[in-house]
Order: C-alpha cells, then sequence, then structure tokens
C-alpha cells in the first residue's frame, strides 16, 4: 500500500487544528451565555434569529456584543433595532383599550 503524500497529511492536520478551534470557540460561547442573565440571553437569541443564524452560531457583524466581551461604553440593547412607535404592539393594544373606554363612556351618555 503506498504512503500518504505529505501535502495530505498537512491539509488533514490544519482541517482537525480548524474544527478543534471551532469547537472551542462554541464552547467559549456557551460557557459565556450560561453566564449570562436570561434576559440578556432573549435578547441575543433574537437578534440570531431575525440575522437567520442557528443559536450557537456567533454573530458575523463585527462590533456587536457577541463579538467579544461587551464594550462598558455601548450597551447591547442600543444595538437592537428599533421600530416605528405605530408598529410596537403594546402601544397598539393601548390604543385599542383606549378606544374602547371610549366607545363605552359614549355609550353610556
Amino acid at each position: 500500500m503506498a504512503t500518504i503524500p505529505d501535502w495530505k497529511l498537512q491539509l488533514l492536520a490544519r482541517r482537525r487544528q480548524e474544527e478543534a478551534s471551532v469547537r472551542g470557540r462554541e464552547k467559549a460561547e456557551r460557557e459565556r451565555l450560561s453566564q449570562m442573565p436570561a434576559w440578556k440571553r432573549g435578547l441575543l437569541e433574537r437578534r440570531r434569529a431575525k440575522l437567520g443564524l442557528s443559536p450557537g452560531e456567533p454573530s458575523p457583524v463585527p462590533g456587536t456584543a457577541e463579538a467579544g466581551p461587551p464594550d462598558p461604553d455601548e450597551s447591547s440593547v442600543l444595538l437592537e433595532a428599533i421600530g416605528p412607535v405605530h408598529q410596537n404592539r403594546f402601544i397598539r393594544q393601548e390604543r385599542q383599550q383606549q378606544q374602547q373606554q371610549q366607545q363605552r363612556s359614549e355609550e353610556l351618555l
């Protein structure tokens, strides 16, 4: 049987090394998430879902809170995209309640 060429051995060694580093990063990410409060973990999971990433995958966007230790000057909440106020479900719910109260008060008069 022929011996395996050196280039192939080097390629296999490099692949193993890359896989080990990926596993190490994933393990570090899981540990970091386990130390995080549940509300913050939920925010990160929702952000990843918006980006279409799996829960264990780190964010590809540089400068976000997932890329490394959080920057004390910049809160991760500030990185969340805030939509228009009229689309906020809590504000819509409050408006509906106010309209219902107005209708009831008009019916009583």
